[in-house]
């Protein structure tokens, strides 16, 4: 048997054949089914104009002087422009709609300014800590610690020049702030 093959050649233009029988069998029908929708001759898909009258702002002398179609009436109507009102809850186009509730304002006057004295000066917190005591010929020294200073202390001694030891008690010693002369108390616990 003598088959012909195709060549590589041949087998492109064969292709090529095909696809340009398919464009224009593609364009055809195309072409069918726009005659076919196309609305029929006779009917006018766009009506001409008609002369409505004189345009505003045409004055009588002036829309006399130019010619018209018809003298006769026309069927259309021309509706006359009505001015805005100023009314808000006239119904319109451009109604404004409010989606929360309307809120009162309530103008409050603000009460006068009132200055109120300053409070009187007051001593600063104690700066002492309390690290121990003992008792000696019946008095009691504490020892208290500042910073890095240690200090003995008995009823009527001044610590930092500013404190005054005016009491010491089984619970508490009770210091003088010199600058201001106000009482404070330090905790020292109770005697075993």
């Amino acid at each position: 048997m003598d088959a012909v093959h195709p060549t590589a050649g041949s087998g492109i233009q064969v292709m090529s054949i095909g696809k340009r029988a398919f464009f224009w069998m593609a364009l055809a029908a195309a072409a069918l089914l726009v005659i076919y929708l196309a609305p029929p001759v006779d009917q006018k898909v766009v009506a001409p104009a008609k002369a409505v009258g004189p345009r505003v702002g045409v004055t009588s002398a002036t829309a006399s002087a130019r010619p018209t179609e018809s003298a006769k009436p026309s069927a259309t109507t021309v509706l006359k422009l009505l001015p805005r009102s100023n009314d808000e809850d006239a119904p319109g186009s451009f109604m404004s709609e409010q989606w929360t509730v309307p809120v009162k304002v309530v103008v409050v006057k603000a009460a006068p300014h009132v200055v109120l004295p300053e409070p009187p000066p007051q001593a600063p917190a104690l700066p002492f800590r309390f690290l121990g005591r003992y008792v000696e010929d019946g008095q009691t020294v504490v020892f208290l610690q500042h910073n890095d200073q240690n200090f003995a202390a008995r009823v009527g001694d001044v610590l930092q020049q500013d404190y005054k030891v005016q009491a010491v008690t089984a619970s508490a010693m009770t210091f003088v702030y010199l600058p201001l002369n106000q009482s404070q108390n330090l905790e020292i616990g109770a005697l075993p």
